[in-house]
């Protein structure tokens, strides 16, 4: 008992992403490579995107978006997140702020021009190079636009 309180503070001190999900962290290239290519399987774009607006969890309203540049694959210039509300506290699903910016992989949504976005885990990865690059290999050519 003596130990739990400053256990239970360190966890509540943790950032909120920490405590949103469990992600995977590794700076092996084997493994980044086996990551992104399940993270590329069904990928239409690695794309730089800037949220116009907020995620409206009481609309189930995605963010509106626009894509500063095209990394790989094809992505229109602009288009609303698909999104649903959250099961819980406790998402992997990485919300956007107006005037946010991210490196994100896009993937298709049920309905037309809809698209969801990879996950906060899949975002945290990107950062990394060998997993990035295996990402663009594994979504197909590699064109930028911008």
């Amino acid at each position: 008992m003596k130990h739990a309180i400053p256990a239970l503070t360190a966890l509540f001190a943790l950032p909120s992403a920490a405590l949103a999900c469990s992600c995977m962290n590794t700076d092996d290239p084997v493994q980044l490579r086996e990551l992104a290519k399940d993270a590329a399987r069904g990928a239409v774009a690695l794309v730089e995107l800037e949220a116009v607006s907020d995620y409206d969890p009481m609309k189930e309203a995605g963010e509106k978006v626009r894509v500063i540049r095209t990394l790989s694959g094809t992505a229109p210039e602009s288009f609303q997140l698909s999104r649903r509300r959250f099961a819980s506290g406790a998402s992997c699903d990485d919300v956007l702020q107006a005037g946010q910016r991210r490196v994100v992989i896009l993937y298709p949504a049920a309905g037309s021009g809809s698209y969801r976005v990879s996950s906060l885990c899949t975002n945290l990865l990107l950062e990394k190079p060998a997993f990035r690059d295996a990402v663009t290999a594994g979504i197909g050519s590699a064109g930028e636009r911008g």
